[in-house]
C-alpha cells in the first residue's frame, strides 16, 4: 500500500469503510486478493489513561493494547489473528492516537455457519470446541468475554478456531478467578446472544458442558 511512516498510516485512504466514528474508524483493504483490516483511532479518552495508571500499567491506545494482547495469547499457543503493524502517537506521556493493521483470518466465521447449517452433530462440536477455548483462557487468566462472532473456522473437520477482534482495556493476564470467569461467560453469552438470534438455551448447554469439562481436566 506503500505506507512508509506512522502519518501515512493514520491518514491514506484506502480499503472499504466498515465502521466510523468521529474518535475511530475501521476499514477493511482488499489489494490483489490479500485482505487485512486497519482499525485507526484518532483520539483516547483520559479516562482510560488513568485506568492503566492505577492498574500501574503503561497507558496506550486501543489499537497497542490489541497488539499486546495478541503477543500474549500467542506466547502461550492460542489460537489468534495476526498483526502485521502497529503503531500509536504520544504527547507528554500519553498516547493520543494510534492504528493496527491484521490479516484476515480465511475460513468461516462461526455465527454465521452456525446460522447456515442444520447439522446438529457439526454444531454440536464446534459449540464444544468453542467452550473448551473459553475455559482455556480462563485457566491462563484472560477473562475477556469470547463471543461466537470472534471467532473463525479454519479447520471444519478438526474443529479448529481462530480468536479476532481481540481489543481489550487490559490486555494482560489477571489471577484465577472464579468471580472473573463467571462474569466472563454471563457477559459473552450475552453479547451472543443480542447478536446471534439462533443462540439458545440447548447451545449454551453444551458450552458450558465443554468448558466444564475442560476446567475440571
Amino acid at each position: 500500500m506503500n505506507i512508509t511512516n506512522f502519518d501515512q498510516a493514520m491518514s491514506v485512504v484506502v480499503g472499504d469503510i466498515l465502521e466510523k466514528e468521529p474518535s475511530r474508524e475501521s476499514r477493511r483493504i482488499n489489494i490483489n486478493g490479500k485482505v487485512a483490516y486497519l482499525k485507526r483511532q484518532f483520539s483516547v479518552p483520559k479516562r482510560l489513561c488513568l485506568e492503566s495508571n492505577l492498574l500501574l500499567k503503561r497507558a496506550h491506545t486501543p489499537a497497542v493494547n490489541e497488539d499486546i494482547y495478541i503477543k500474549q495469547l500467542k506466547a502461550r499457543g492460542f489460537p489468534v489473528m495476526d498483526v502485521m503493524a502497529v503503531g500509536e502517537r504520544r504527547r507528554k506521556g500519553f498516547p493520543v492516537e494510534g492504528f493496527i493493521l491484521v490479516n484476515e483470518v480465511s475460513g468461516y466465521q462461526l455465527d454465521r455457519y452456525l446460522m447456515d447449517t442444520d447439522d446438529e452433530v457439526i454444531t454440536d462440536k464446534l459449540l464444544t470446541a468453542y467452550g473448551k477455548l473459553i475455559a482455556r483462557l480462563h485457566q491462563q487468566g484472560f477473562y475477556a468475554p469470547l463471543r461466537v462472532k470472534d471467532l473463525i473456522i479454519t479447520n471444519l473437520e478438526e474443529c479448529e478456531l481462530v480468536m479476532i477482534d481481540r481489543e481489550i482495556r487490559n490486555p494482560y493476564p489477571h489471577m484465577l478467578s472464579k468471580k472473573r470467569a463467571q462474569r466472563s461467560l454471563r457477559d459473552g453469552f450475552r453479547r451472543t446472544r443480542r447478536e446471534f438470534k439462533k443462540f439458545n438455551n440447548g447451545m449454551e448447554a453444551i458450552v458450558i458442558s465443554a468448558y466444564q469439562e475442560q476446567m475440571n481436566s
